[in-house]
């Protein structure tokens, strides 16, 4: 995208699901027409595991980063390590043998779309022309917001307009420099999460898990306004400008509708502990006699 006296030109991301991690799945076409090798690679490993009989499974992790999960079918668990990453090094190696035009960009390598999609090595077969969809690039926009005055200044048909920030902004996350320190990082955080799950208390953690759940409430009360308001402002750009249509990329407005509905569960099982503290102490006062007494004495 680029900005051309006072408007900004659409970029272009294409959708490629076999890619195991939820962040790359829509990938852009710089020029609208060139794709980041590692990308691809990722896709036609994806491809390949599919082939195998391995199933991609969405991750338990909520974190934007998280990998997919890579379900072995015949034990119903995950994947066995060394099987899936033979995989992905035959990829690597495939993928250096692409007849296609390439170009490296600020030291990245990047594919020839249109190349890969003639390319008939391709594992990842389905028709990626009909998932091309069209949008904003981030950088782009936010470099045409400061051309025309930055925050507070600047405008589009008539609207005040700010820069935007990747829905990254805010999760820690932390980059690894090869495959082993990856597997690394993702077998402690899977262990750090599992000890915090929310389950079923029992006596010896009924405090902890009560605070837990307060504290969770807190952080979604807090949140909970601010995504209606942000629900109720898209809705309103999308009937004012677009004519009721969506705005967003259809997997942006998915992702923000489960966050929504995220949210709200968060909330529900607060609530859902609240009344059942609150049915605990009836049951205690109803057995202790408490309840009489406190009646009495008023």
């Amino acid at each position: 995208m680029s900005a051309v006296k006072g408007t900004a030109e659409q970029g272009f991301v294409v959708d490629l699901p076999t890619v195991p991690h939820q962040f790359l799945i829509e990938a852009p076409l710089v020029d609208g027409h060139r794709i980041d090798r590692h990308v691809v690679e990722l896709a036609e490993w994806g491809a390949r595991l599919v082939e195998k009989g391995y199933l991609l499974e969405e991750p338990e992790d909520q974190h934007p980063l998280a990998w997919q999960r890579i379900i072995d079918p015949e034990s119903g668990s995950e994947a066995d390590g060394m099987a899936t990453l033979k995989l992905w090094q035959q990829t690597k190696k495939h993928i250096s043998a692409f007849p296609g035009r390439t170009k490296k960009i600020e030291g990245r390598q990047y594919l020839s779309f249109a190349d890969y999609l003639k390319w008939r090595g391709r594992h990842a077969k389905a028709d990626r022309k009909s998932r091309i969809d069209r949008g904003l690039v981030v950088a782009d926009w936010n470099e045409w917001v400061e051309q025309h005055g930055g925050e507070g200044v600047a405008s589009l048909a008539e609207v005040e307009v700010g820069k935007l920030s990747c829905h990254l902004h805010g999760y820690r996350y932390r980059v690894c420099r090869d495959a082993a320190e990856l597997v690394e990082a993702v077998i402690q955080r899977r262990s750090l999460l599992e000890s915090v799950q929310v389950g079923k208390p029992d006596g010896s953690n009924d405090e902890r898990f009560r605070r837990r759940v307060e504290r969770w409430k807190g952080l979604a009360l807090g949140f909970l306004p601010e995504i209606y308001a942000l629900h109720g402002a898209i809705d309103s750009i999308n009937n004012r400008y677009s004519d009721g249509h969506q705005i967003l990329f259809p997997a942006v407005a998915e992702g923000f509708n489960q966050l929504l509905e995220l949210v709200e569960k968060t909330v529900g099982i607060y609530n859902d502990a609240l009344a059942g503290d609150i049915e605990r102490l009836a049951k205690l006062l109803n057995e202790t006699g408490m309840g009489r007494i406190n009646l009495h004495s008023r």
